[in-house]
């Protein structure tokens, strides 16, 4: 009786820690989402973890829900991507559809958010843009505060065209394009060190772009 109680007592203490690392591990994801997103976590998200689902979990944290395409939608979505400047009737003619009808479908995925908008690609080096690198930066702290006023910093530099808040040894992934040395180092030194927050950064300049583009494998029906 008294192995029969020991046993039975390893076996709830067993359980109390799952259920510990369990309870930890959420409250970090949780929290690493409210840093990623820099919004607060309604109260719906903090279930019970001894009865969080995989289906509750991926209902309450996925916030950008996945939509699904029809071979048609995709067709569309393939040949914008290609060339935004396409008009409808030449468009309806690439997917097979009445240019109604073709209509109608940019439509919908323009109110679904799909697409999110229209843009033409610029040769940055016919106007002047010669230099193009990656910026890794590490912020000092995650301070919910902070990391919005970098953020803020950020979006107000023209020199930026991408900003990537990333896992892995950095906090964000800058894409930056300047047009010589000395517009290098003025953005560097001037622009982006005395930004709120930055502890460390590391510049990588690109030697050639081997692949570039816009264009997402859109696949309908799968």
């Amino acid at each position: 009786m008294h192995h029969v109680r020991l046993h039975a007592r390893a076996h709830f203490q067993n359980i109390i820690l799952q259920k510990h690392i369990f309870v930890k591990l959420y409250s970090e994801i949780i929290q690493f989402v409210q840093i990623a997103t820099l919004a607060p976590i309604p109260f719906i998200l903090y279930p019970s973890p001894f009865i969080l689902s995989k289906k509750l979990f991926y209902s309450s944290v996925m916030s950008n829900s996945y939509q699904h395409l029809d071979a048609v939608d995709s067709a569309i979505l393939i040949a914008l991507q290609e060339d935004a400047s396409l008009s409808n009737v030449k468009l309806s003619e690439k997917v097979g559809l009445s240019p109604a009808a073709t209509l109608s479908r940019v439509r919908n995925l323009e109110k679904n958010g799909i697409i999110e908008g229209y843009a033409i690609r610029v040769n940055q080096e016919k106007i002047g843009f010669g230099l193009l690198f990656f910026v890794s930066v590490q912020l000092s702290s995650h301070d919910v505060g902070l990391v919005e006023q970098f953020r803020i910093s950020i979006r107000e530099l023209p020199e930026v065209i991408e900003c990537h808040f990333v896992t892995g040894g950095s906090d964000y992934l800058l894409k930056v394009a300047v047009k010589d040395r000395a517009a290098l180092e003025d953005f560097l030194v001037k622009k982006l060190t005395p930004l709120p927050g930055v502890d460390r950064m590391q510049t990588s300049l690109v030697l050639n772009e081997v692949k570039k583009g816009t264009v997402l494998p859109v696949d309908g029906d799968q």
